[in-house]
């Protein structure tokens, strides 16, 4: 309930974008009874391109490194350690649904489609 309550009151008086999408991110993918829901409410007050960053993190995902690039750093017997960004877990199938509506109502409107 606790978590609920301040990620509300951050989304009005919190100042970073970030921790914005961390509590949507906790809310989305909690078990607890009702997180989903605030969770999935808060992520449709996001800009499509925050939505984007939101199952970005959610599904994770390593920076690209050519076939050339693993080749050099082979020659100089070095190897390429892959970095890991985000969670690397399925995205919930509430939070599918809820984009989906998101960007119905957003293509619909051409006022808030440009925004």
């Amino acid at each position: 309930m606790l978590y609920q309550q301040l990620a509300s009151w951050y989304w009005d008086k919190g100042e970073v974008r970030d921790h914005k999408e961390m509590f949507i991110i906790d809310l989305s993918l909690s078990d607890f009874e009702g997180h989903r829901d605030i969770g999935l409410a808060l992520l449709r007050k996001l800009p499509p391109y925050e939505v984007r960053r939101v199952v970005d993190f959610i599904k994770g995902w390593k920076p690209y490194v050519s076939e050339k690039r693993k080749e050099q750093l082979a020659k100089e017997g070095k190897t390429h350690k892959a970095d890991k960004h985000g969670l690397f877990v399925n995205v919930p199938r509430s939070m599918r649904t809820e984009i989906a509506r998101y960007l119905r109502e957003r293509e619909s409107d051409d006022d808030r489609l440009d925004s």
